[in-house]
């Protein structure tokens, strides 16, 4: 599908009828789905301007901080976009930003929740791989991400997170192998996942003899 075409032309139908939530949302659901974030920003304030409630470009503008590490807003715009939509992505930025804070009950209290909507999205088992993961469950945490594996394999971030729970365990061997799989396709990765990454390799890099 041509979705750079399809924005276009809804961009055109926007300007020469002002004002229309629901062609912002078709142009930012397309910003969102072509990964352009710089356009999903000036979209979702745009749609914010006029609805500071909307759910949809609250979840963006939560993404996007939540990408860049600025977390504070990052929780403002999730908490507004899940408090008029219950829906799993909202959800899942939201566990994910509390876990980051250490905040593990309500993490997976939202987790839990986002599962029971979307059991087949691999992004929510993930997360939940995490929040069991800081909480010392490595049995669940390694479960929760071969569920994220067995629903989608093209996420450098899972592979990432996996990782940490085989070197926990002390199956270096094998988590050497999948952080360099993942650092071979870095380029996916969020800065706060490129530090992680970076970290993993020095541990698993052997040390030369002198």
């Amino acid at each position: 599908e041509d979705l750079v075409g399809a924005r276009d032309a809804f961009e055109r139908a926007s300007i020469s009828r002002p004002g229309i939530t629901m062609l912002l949302e078709w142009i930012l659901q397309l910003d969102f789905m072509l990964n352009d974030k710089a356009a999903a920003e000036e979209h979702a304030r745009q749609i914010l301007r006029t609805n500071r409630n909307n759910s949809f470009a609250n979840y963006i503008m939560g993404s996007i901080m939540l990408y860049r590490g600025r977390t504070a807003e990052a929780e403002n715009y999730l908490r507004r976009s899940i408090s008029n939509a219950n829906k799993p992505e909202p959800l899942n930025d939201l566990a994910e930003l509390l876990r980051m804070n250490g905040n593990l009950d309500e993490a997976e209290r939202y987790i839990r929740s986002a599962i029971q909507l979307a059991p087949d999205f691999y992004v929510v088992w993930d997360t939940l791989g995490g929040i069991l993961f800081d909480r010392g469950n490595l049995a669940g945490a390694e479960e929760s991400y071969l569920k994220a594996l067995e629903l989608f394999q093209g996420d450098s971030r899972v592979y990432l997170n996996y990782a940490k729970v085989l070197l926990k365990k002390g199956e270096t061997v094998k988590a050497r192998e999948m952080i360099m799989k993942v650092n071979a396709n870095r380029s996916t990765l969020s800065p706060a996942d490129l530090e992680v990454l970076a970290e993993l390799v020095q541990r698993v890099t052997p040390k030369r003899s002198r």
